[in-house]
């Protein structure tokens, strides 16, 4: 609905271009190619080529249109950060699509209520970085397995660990 949306807006834009010579109808008409090619990059999820598009807009040319695909592109309020030089290494969508995990550095796994990215809990368990994360296929189960050489079953819905492996290696 949205990518309609913004055609509409584009192809009103150009009707208008037609009717009603622009001040530099070059840059104008460039200013119109830059926007149509950051939509059909968001179209594709090319984030950063969307935004390379969108950025070198002719200020001047900055309309509705323009507004619409910055805020669009605007993911920061979806930015999820791990704290203390950490680092997020692995993510897994869970089937259900409302469920993302994200493992880290910090030997931690962080399950966010999609898409929302809102914490629902921090899973612990793993003695280093966690490099791998997997739901079952209906959801309920996480299986992670970390550089301590753990592979390490939760249940989804309470955080419980619910089965490791016995041969973890040990250092030492």
């Amino acid at each position: 609905m949205k990518s309609c949306c913004l055609a509409l807006i584009i192809c009103i834009k150009i009707c208008i271009s037609n009717f009603a010579q622009q001040p530099d109808d070059a840059a104008y008409q460039l200013y119109l190619t830059q926007i149509a090619a950051s939509e059909a990059l968001l179209q594709l999820n090319k984030i950063s080529e969307a935004r390379d598009y969108l950025d070198a807009c002719d200020e001047k040319y900055r309309d509705i249109e323009w507004h619409f695909l910055n805020t669009h592109l605007d993911q920061s309020a979806r930015t999820i950060t791990k704290p203390n030089d950490a680092y997020f290494t692995a993510i897994a969508m869970c089937p259900d699509g409302n469920t993302l995990a994200a493992c880290g550095s910090d030997s931690t796994i962080a399950l966010y209520a999609y898409p929302a990215m809102q914490l629902i809990r921090e899973l612990t368990g793993h003695q280093s970085s966690v490099s791998t994360i997997v739901f079952s296929n209906d959801g309920t189960i996480l299986a992670s397995g970390g550089r301590d050489h753990t592979v390490i079953f939760w249940d989804v819905r309470t955080g419980t660990e619910l089965r490791r492996n016995a041969t973890a290696f040990k250092q030492g």
